[in-house]
C-alpha cells in the first residue's frame, strides 16, 4: 500500500482529493522508531504530527511520575498521533512509545500551515477532522479517569 493510500484511509485526512493528499505526502517525512523508543514526552514542545504507517504506539499519561504511567490510546496504522502539535505548537498532552518497530509518515506544523493556507478548503477539513478525531480521545480518556478514580488505581 502507498503512503498515499494510507493516508486517503486515514479519518484525519477523510474528505481529501487524491490531488490534496498527494501534497501531503510531498510535505511530509519518513521516520522509523525502535520498539520501546519514546517518539516525544508529555509536556515537551512538538511541531509535528505523526501518522503511523506500520507498528504500534502506545499514549500515556505520567500519572505520578515516569514510572507511573496511565495508558489513554493505542495508535494503530492508518491513525494520527501528535496532532495538536499542528494546531498550537503547544506542550506535548501525553507520552508516545513504540509497543514494536514502527514506520511513520511525520509532517511539520510549518509546512502543513503553508499548505492548509494556499489551499483552504484543505485546512477547514483536516482541522475539522482533528477536532472530532479529538473530542472522541477526550471522552474515552475522561472515561479512563473516571473508572480509574472510582476503583482507587489513581
Amino acid at each position: 500500500m502507498s503512503y498515499t493510500d494510507i493516508l486517503m484511509n486515514s479519518h484525519v485526512f477523510s474528505g481529501l482529493s487524491d490531488k490534496q493528499v498527494k501534497k501531503l505526502v510531498q510535505i511530509s517525512e519518513e521516520r522509523k522508531y525502535a520498539k520501546g523508543d519514546a517518539i516525544f514526552y508529555e509536556h515537551a514542545w512538538g511541531d509535528e504530527l505523526f501518522i503511523l504507517l506500520s507498528g504500534k504506539v502506545s499514549i500515556k499519561l505520567m500519572v505520578v511520575s515516569d514510572n507511573d504511567q496511565m495508558p489513554i490510546h493505542t495508535v494503530l496504522p492508518g491513525e494520527v498521533f501528535g496532532e495538536l502539535a499542528v494546531v498550537d505548537s503547544g506542550p506535548r498532552s501525553a507520552t508516545a512509545f513504540c509497543d514494536e518497530d514502527i514506520n511513520v509518515r511525520v509532517i511539520k506544523k510549518e509546512a502543513f500551515d503553508k499548505l492548509t493556507d494556499a489551499d483552504n478548503l484543505m485546512g477547514m477539513t483536516v482541522y475539522r477532522n482533528i477536532a472530532r478525531i479529538v473530542c472522541e480521545r477526550i471522552r474515552k480518556t475522561n472515561e479512563k479517569l473516571i473508572n480509574n478514580i472510582t476503583w482507587g488505581i489513581i
